[in-house]
């Protein structure tokens, strides 16, 4: 009451938000900035070659997705588990990768929606931790939507690092998934050499043990791996290529590491395949209509 009463308090605690909110905007886009100058330069070697205009675009719509996603973190941390539902009848859980949260599938979510998938749940955890407890947590998230639900198994939709949690889920509880969409998994590891944060980073190595230990093949479960042959920090593509009876393998040209999320290609087709009136191991050839969002 006081405060509101003191035109003196109320004046000095705007300015306190205000100073606030800029020093998180610069902090965040001052890292979204060197990311950006950082992992594109370095992918080169990995990447099919294009025309400087293609690469242009692509950094561009890569910091436009940056630029707009990253402030929204901590809220994030605390919206979002239940993401709406399109009126599907299979529950999906959206898991997210290394240094993010569920912020990333905003876009993805809304073209779900549309195409009648949910209900949606996504899930969070803490990315620096090791890798074993991050797929820890997402065990414990689809057995809480499993008991909300009354499903016996889910859908699961991944994005990088949250790929490799899926992968655990399919190889030891494969009866929990019915379709799996795995976006820019990094299976095959990271090649990037330069410093990376918690031990999570560490594993994410591509000559990591923990990545050497792991295997590629999917042997129950449709799964749909979709990944960029362009990506700016999972690369070069064998790295999220998978085999199994029931795998697709969907690669595209042009989007860097998050702007896939935002691509309506990739959510299309990630529509497409959890809308499918198959059965069993049985699923469609994906297509990949329209054109990638742009900035």
């Amino acid at each position: 009451m006081r405060l509101l009463a003191d035109p003196g308090l109320v004046s000095s605690a705007l300015q306190v938000a205000v100073l606030a909110l800029a020093v998180w905007l610069t902090a965040v886009w001052l890292a979204g900035a060197v990311y950006v100058a950082v992992s594109y330069p370095f992918s080169q070697a990995h990447v099919p070659a294009r025309s400087t205009g293609e690469l242009l675009r692509a950094v561009l719509t890569e910091c436009w997705c940056v630029l707009w996603t990253q402030p929204l973190l901590p809220l994030f941390q605390v919206l979002g588990f239940r993401l709406g539902s399109g009126g599907g009848r299979v529950p999906v859980v959206l898991v997210h990768g290394y240094f993010q949260n569920r912020v990333d599938f905003i876009y993805l979510v809304a073209r779900l929606r549309a195409a009648g998938v949910g209900p949606m749940y996504a899930v969070n955890f803490f990315w620096p931790q090791k890798l074993e407890r991050s797929s820890a947590a997402v065990r414990r998230m689809i057995a809480k939507v499993c008991a909300e639900t009354g499903a016996e198994a889910v859908d699961i939709v991944t994005h990088s690092a949250g790929g490799l949690f899926a992968l655990d889920v399919l190889s030891d509880s494969p009866e929990l998934v019915r379709r799996a969409v795995l976006i820019a998994v990094p299976a095959g590891g990271v090649p990037w050499r330069g410093p990376l944060l918690g031990p999570s980073g560490s594993q994410l190595r591509a000559d990591s043990g923990y990545t050497r230990s792991r295997g590629r093949v999917v042997e129950s479960s449709a799964v749909l791996s979709v990944y960029s042959a362009h990506d700016n920090v999972v690369h070069p593509v064998e790295t999220s290529r998978l085999e199994g009876p029931a795998v697709r393998n969907l690669e595209i040209d042009g989007p860097g590491h998050l702007a896939i999320l935002f691509d309506r290609r990739v959510a299309d087709a990630a529509a497409d395949f959890l809308t499918a009136e198959t059965t069993g191991l049985e699923y469609p050839e994906p297509d990949l209509p329209g054109e990638p969002t742009r900035p």
